[in-house]
């Protein structure tokens, strides 16, 4: 099906292939595709700020409400800055409360390349917090997450290990 304007242009088509994958484009008064949506490959939008759940976004991506990323048994990330060129920060700002309205909780990967630092920058009088839910231990690390860069342990029953995964007492350096 094939939808045109005044000016004789599609405006709007919808189609299926030999293989009955259907697809939807979206297309400018001059004809440009500006959305284009394919049951069975690539989808896009290039006509502005896309809105999901408002219908006046403001930013590139605008999602009002909750969302979840999910990759089914693989593993999921986000990436933030990736395919960007020359050093710049990249962040997560966490915003719970209206004292702070711009960050409570930043993750900053500052922008200083191969040498740059990374924070966990938390706004308030509140505590920062670092929680093992269930028996584990928490770790640190220095130059990657061998066993012999582990610096620091507190185990679940409490016990410090300064230089050692196994401490013995309260307090224990070696």
């Amino acid at each position: 099906a094939r939808f045109k304007a005044v000016n004789r242009n599609s405006n709007f088509d919808i189609s299926t292939d030999a293989s009955s994958h259907g697809s939807a484009s979206v297309r400018n008064n001059i004809g440009a595709i500006k959305v284009q949506l394919n049951s069975n490959g690539d989808s896009y939008f290039t006509g502005g700020d896309v809105g999901i759940g408002t219908d006046n976004p403001t930013y590139t991506l605008d999602i009002t409400g909750s969302f979840r990323i999910q990759n089914g048994s693989n593993d999921s990330s986000l990436e933030i800055g990736k395919g960007g060129s020359g050093n710049r920060n990249a962040f997560i700002d966490f915003v719970g409360d209206g004292t702070h309205t711009d960050y409570g909780l930043r993750v900053l990967r500052n922008d200083g390349g191969a040498n740059a630092t990374s924070d966990f920058r938390h706004r308030g009088t509140g505590a920062i917090r670092i929680v093992a839910e269930d028996a584990g231990s928490i770790q640190f690390f220095t130059s990657g997450t061998a066993a012999s860069n582990e610096r620091l342990r507190i185990t679940n029953t409490g016990l410090v290990g300064i230089g050692t995964d196994s401490p013995s007492g309260l307090t224990h350096w070696v």
